[in-house]
């Protein structure tokens, strides 16, 4: 039998994990106590924020009316109207002032949505509201019977002020129609003075849109089987459901809380028994209009989260113990095994030519230091192998350099302008032409700067050269378009990388049998981007032509001299590289009888530079 070292890595791992478990039963208990306590604790400050944002939502309402309720007040046709002296005037005349008046409050209630409708109520004559045929009294007894309701003589008393009521008989009597019934939930109340003279009137009643109400008790959300109620001074109560989202605003319904409904605090919370059955009670009054908005929470429904956490804690108690003896005894030597895997895998990568490191292992024991020894290795390696690489390239570079001054430029040149000054003598002016184009491209080509890098539109210039000497060879055969967005004009390219590709769009893209193609050359920045496009409307190639085309500019090891007419690709995407990096380069898109596209992807430098490494600066 093996014996157990307790001084081992194995003994040290399984004596801790079993020493956790105490703490954890000891904690976890507790644990849940504390958070069922906090949990009530947050519900009834989360439920006194929504009843305290609602109870401004309200408030916010009101104060809106009593806004309208000071324009109509002061309206000179309002004004005007308490003014006349309806003695004089014709049934006709009266009836028009009356419905002249309501048209006014129509257009008043229309300014502000939370109004169903304004009604008026002066004397026998003067009044505006929708009485129907179907009452029990008559116009001027309706009036008389209403002036002596309590809510009427407040409104009186408060003098300029709204007060606020919920559903009243005397309202209700007004529209003798449950339709308009229907129409409103608890009404605003304002006496009306004759200003000139200071004399009281009467008052406007201003009725509320329940839908309005029903939206802002809709936004108060305290769980299931809750409710929200508004409750005016008097008892009136409207309250919301949330089993069935159904509001409840009858004339007979009121709220049976005495002490709430005298309560001297603006806000508060308490447990109070509703409908027999033991609720949270949060409530807020709404300014000093007498309306509070009350939330009723069940406690039943607190105390199943608090239970929802105790069996939560226990059970993840339990789980935890058994997770504890599973990874005590079996996760720790996988994980240990599945980092020796880890290793192994980056070994035969690195032996298969991946020296890309995707994967580190962190740690500090021993595996985490042969990893971090291994990965050094390899960074090594890479670097050996790039160096070498960008000595290769450099070599091809020099092979294509040797082949481009094989013939003197400066000679040819020279010998250019004396062929376009003796053109120019015989008026031979498309000699002139192609020579002063062939000209500036050798120009181009034997430029003094040094440099590999130069402006956007010295190489666009450069094409252009090239193009107008090639329409003397093809005639009317293509056209081309440029589009080069504004500003970047002055944005460093590498020489010599547009002319390849123009060339194969030439050669390549447009067959014999073409009436005419077009060719387009677009460039713009893309965030830290310049993007070149040289686009066809040739033959294009087929689906298997462009992946092979596009593995061999991008992969391809085969000799730049080999003949093969991606050559010029090649060439362009390896310098490309060599100088930005291995992000940029180009890439075909090509469809048959489609046309070609070419992308380059270049950065946008603010400054360049060329060096052993060609770098350049982004």
């Amino acid at each position: 039998m093996k014996k157990v070292e307790f001084n081992s890595i194995w003994a040290k791992i399984s004596i801790g994990f079993m020493i956790i478990l105490v703490p954890i039963f000891i904690l976890g208990y507790m644990s849940q106590k504390l958070a069922a306590d906090e949990l009530k604790q947050q519900t009834i400050q989360s439920t006194m924020s929504t009843i305290h944002q609602t109870s401004k939502n309200v408030d916010n309402i009101m104060t809106s009316i009593q806004e309208l309720y000071k324009q109509i007040s002061v309206d000179p046709r309002f004004q005007m109207y308490l003014a006349s002296n309806f003695q004089a005037l014709s049934d006709y005349d009266q009836h028009k002032k009356n419905s002249d008046m309501e048209d006014i409050f129509i257009e008043y209630a229309n300014t502000n949505l939370y109004i169903s409708k304004i009604i008026l109520l002066v004397d026998e004559k003067k009044y505006v509201f929708p009485h129907t045929n179907g009452s029990s009294m008559s116009r001027d007894h309706m009036i008389h019977y209403i002036q002596q309701a309590a809510w009427y003589k407040d409104a009186v008393d408060k003098k300029g002020k709204l007060g606020w009521v919920g559903r009243h008989t005397e309202i209700d009597e007004l529209f003798h129609s449950d339709d308009l019934i229907r129409d409103y939930a608890m009404s605003a109340v304002g006496m009306v003075k004759n200003y000139p003279v200071k004399k009281e009137m009467g008052i406007l009643v201003f009725n509320i849109n329940p839908i309005n109400i029903r939206r802002v008790l809709e936004g108060v959300h305290l769980g299931s089987n809750s409710e929200v109620h508004l409750i005016s001074p008097d008892g009136r109560d409207i309250y919301l459901r949330s089993r069935d989202n159904k509001m409840i605003m009858t004339m007979e319904n009121t709220f049976n809380n005495e002490e709430l409904l005298n309560a001297t605090d603006k806000k508060g919370f308490s447990y109070e028994d509703y409908h027999g059955k033991k609720h949270l009670m949060i409530y807020e009054s709404i300014g000093d209009t007498g309306y509070m908005v009350v939330g009723l929470i069940p406690e039943s429904h607190l105390m199943q989260s608090s239970k929802k956490i105790k069996n939560l804690t226990y059970g993840l108690i339990f789980f935890i113990g058994l997770l504890v003896i599973i990874i005590g005894f079996y996760i720790v030597p996988r994980s240990i095994s599945n980092r020796i895997n880890v290793l192994i895998q980056k070994m035969i990568k690195v032996e298969q030519g991946d020296l890309v490191i995707t994967q580190t292992i962190d740690s500090n024991d021993e595996i985490g230091i042969i990893d971090r020894h291994f990965n050094k290795m390899v960074k090594k390696l890479e670097a050996l192998i790039q160096d070498n690489y960008v000595k290769q390239l450099k070599k091809r570079e020099a092979e294509l350099n040797a082949l481009q001054f094989q013939i003197n430029p400066h000679f040819l040149y020279n010998t250019l302008e004396i062929m376009n000054a003796i053109a120019s003598v015989h008026k031979c002016y498309a000699i002139c032409d192609i020579s002063e184009n062939l000209g500036e491209m050798f120009r181009y080509s034997i430029s003094s700067d040094t440099s590999d890098f130069v402006n956007l539109s010295d190489e666009l210039s450069h094409i252009k050269n090239y193009i107008n000497i090639q329409k003397v060879r093809f005639g009317d055969r293509f056209e081309v378009y440029y589009d080069i967005e504004e500003g970047i004009e002055e944005t460093k390219v590498l020489k010599f990388i547009l002319q390849p590709i123009v060339e194969n769009a030439m050669t390549h893209g447009f067959s014999k049998d073409m009436e005419k193609g077009f060719l387009e050359i677009a460039a713009f920045r893309d965030k830290h981007k310049l993007i070149i496009q040289v686009l066809d409307d040739g033959c294009g190639m087929d689906k298997d032509e462009v992946i092979r085309l596009n593995k061999a500019i991008n992969e391809g090891t085969e000799s730049l001299f080999s003949g093969d007419k991606s050559i010029g690709l090649k060439n362009v995407n390896m310098r490309i590289k060599l100088a930005y990096g291995q992000q940029y380069g180009i890439y075909l898109f090509s469809g048959e009888n489609e046309g070609t596209r070419v992308i380059y992807t270049l950065p946008i430098c603010e400054e360049y530079l060329l060096d052993d490494n060609k770098r350049i600066k982004e």
